[in-house]
């Protein structure tokens, strides 16, 4: 019987039972300080023991251990070495860099403990950022006839379509050049290539000489050592498990997602990776290569408690193949713990840079990403695949999502209510302005606005643009909408006014929530067009004394969140 050693599901504590793919990977997604290296700590402790008082996010895992003792002794044999004297000389059993074990030892220990117990160096390893550093060091040659390769160096020693195989792997990703000298006194790969064919043994000396004019691996950056380090792992060491946390860490986005192409694609059949990652690139990347099953759970921390939820690779493949969504950056929600979809970016900029400065206190007491979507239409798609992703969301929207009922629905089923509990209001709305006629300034208010724009402006100097829009501005008619954007709730009569105001609390009840004012240029009135609104404010430090309506409306959102912003 072949032994078989893999994570059948992992057993929450909040009652939550998730399976995990026995021959793909196990990608655990979240925000900062949700959990995820915890996760992966407590599964390597399950791997190896019971269950410990110790474990706050796992009960317990499920492990698949199948095979007789006779049948683990074999395996050691195939893939751990050959059957040698330990360092007592007294007996016979298994070594390789992850140590050594007697062949009595795993006929005691494989059919008598339902765990790993001390054998559990040998099916599991752990991967984390640090230690990924120390993957390259070089090697010396092993007994060929009577051992196997104890680790990656001594393996693409003898394999060499391997070492050929990870060299189109670094030189895609970071343009370099990799090489193995096989004839140093240590063996190790090397950056560069050389300029003939390698030659049988005994090497000339021009070999030796171009060996030694190329620089060892270990002295590239981290981002290199680590890539080919984890991947030269993963193909080549014979482990049933691989836990690995923050691949991404020293990496590049496009060197990230190549690596989790090649992970799960160079991983051995029958053996499980547990990942967990903070990078929507990492992630895209191992969605990506189809061949190997994948299962991604999102962790978040709520009121002190551990909560998983399973995450649909399909529906994060859908958002990604959306051209306006994919650069949206709604995958990055999955590392936050929530986010707020805007219009367009200057809504964004200007209530993230509100929220976190202009407030007092405020900085750093949220996680959340502010995004948009290039306008209203799409509100509530953004919102319904961040539900999708489980990731809490809100819209910010200007007054005038009330001017389009089917944009205004799309909202609402995106946040996941029900439209016809705000019809009513909505049509009400409605119909008060539709009733609202054309604003038609007078010439007195035309030329007082007029006389005040110019005052103190040179007569021979050019006319600033600033002062152009405010008297194209002046002279206009103003259509109801016109006059709804620039005053919002205050410019409706007054029963509509009570409407509006109690649809705008009922839609910021699920996570809708429309500028009261009118527009996002409302809040802060200032001289100058759309486009120079949000420098002028940024520059000049407009956001920094924030007007109280616009507090109150980043409370409510922030309130929506689970975290009050300070009074």
């Amino acid at each position: 019987m072949p032994v078989e050693v893999s994570i059948e599901a992992l057993r929450f504590a909040d009652g939550s039972n998730i399976p995990v793919p026995p021959d793909g990977a196990l990608v655990v997604v979240g925000p900062n300080s949700s959990g995820k290296s915890s996760l992966l700590r407590e599964i390597g402790a399950l791997l190896v023991n019971p269950p410990a008082q110790n474990q706050f996010i796992l009960n317990d895992i499920d492990l698949k251990k199948d095979g007789l003792a006779e049948d683990a002794v074999e395996w050691f044999r195939q893939n751990v070495s050959g059957e040698t004297f330990l360092r007592n000389q007294s007996e016979l059993g298994f070594k390789n860099s992850s140590g050594e074990v007697s062949v009595s030892g795993v006929q005691a220990q494989w059919p008598y403990s339902q765990r790993l117990a001390g054998l559990a160096q040998f099916f599991v390893a752990h991967q984390y950022a640090e230690s990924r550093l120390q993957l390259l060091q070089e090697s010396s040659l092993h007994d060929q006839l009577n051992d196997l390769p104890g680790d990656p160096i001594q393996f693409l020693y003898c394999y060499p379509e391997l070492e050929e195989k990870l060299r189109g792997w670094v030189k895609e990703a970071f343009g370099l050049e990799v090489s193995l000298n096989r004839y140093g006194m240590s063996m190790g790969l090397r950056i560069g290539k050389l300029s003939r064919e390698l030659p049988p043994p005994p090497p000339p000396r021009e070999i030796l000489q171009e060996y030694a004019s190329m620089r060892s691996i270990t002295t590239e950056g981290d981002g290199v050592r680590a890539f080919v380090g984890l991947l030269l792992h993963i193909m080549l060491t014979p482990t049933k498990i691989t836990i690995i946390d923050e691949p991404e860490a020293f990496l590049h986005p496009p060197q990230a997602r190549r690596l989790g192409q090649l992970l799960l694609q160079s991983a051995p059949a029958g053996s499980q990776l547990v990942i967990a990652t903070h990078s929507r690139d990492f992630l895209q990347g191992i969605l990506e290569a189809k061949d190997r099953p994948v299962k991604i759970v999102r962790l978040e921390k709520r009121s002190g408690a551990f909560i998983p939820s399973t995450v649909e690779p399909g529906r994060i493949q859908q958002t990604w193949a959306d051209p306006l969504m994919r650069y949206s950056d709604l995958l990055s929600g999955l590392f936050h713990e929530g986010a707020v979809v805007c219009e367009g970016d200057a809504d964004c900029r200007f209530y993230q840079a509100v929220m976190d400065t202009g407030i007092r206190g405020a900085s750093g007491s949220r996680d959340l990403l502010f995004t948009h979507v290039g306008g209203k239409a799409r509100l509530g798609k953004a919102m319904r695949q961040l539900r999708d992703f489980h990731v809490k969301s809100a819209t910010v929207a200007d007054f005038d999502i009330l001017n389009d009922v089917k944009v205004l629905k799309s909202a609402v089923e995106g946040a996941g209510g029900d439209w016809t509990h705000f019809e009513a209001d909505f049509k009400s709305i409605s119909s008060a302005i539709d009733g609202m006629g054309m604003t038609i300034p007078t010439v007195d208010s035309i030329r007082s606005t007029i006389s005040a724009i110019l005052s103190g402006l040179s007569g021979k100097a050019p006319l600033p643009n600033k002062a152009a829009e405010g008297i194209r501005s002046s002279v206009g008619f103003k259509s109801p909408w016109q006059q709804i954007k620039l005053g919002g709730i205050a410019a409706l009569p007054s029963p509509a006014a009570v409407a509006a105001k109690r649809l705008l609390t009922n839609l910021g009840d699920i996570g809708i929530f429309v500028v009261p004012v009118g527009e996002l240029e409302r809040w802060i009135p200032l001289e100058v067009g759309k486009q120079g609104w949000l420098v002028e404010v940024l520059e000049d430090g407009h956001y920094l004394t924030p007007p109280p309506a616009l507090v109150d409306f980043l409370r409510r959102i922030s309130s929506y969140f689970g975290s009050a912003l300070p009074s």
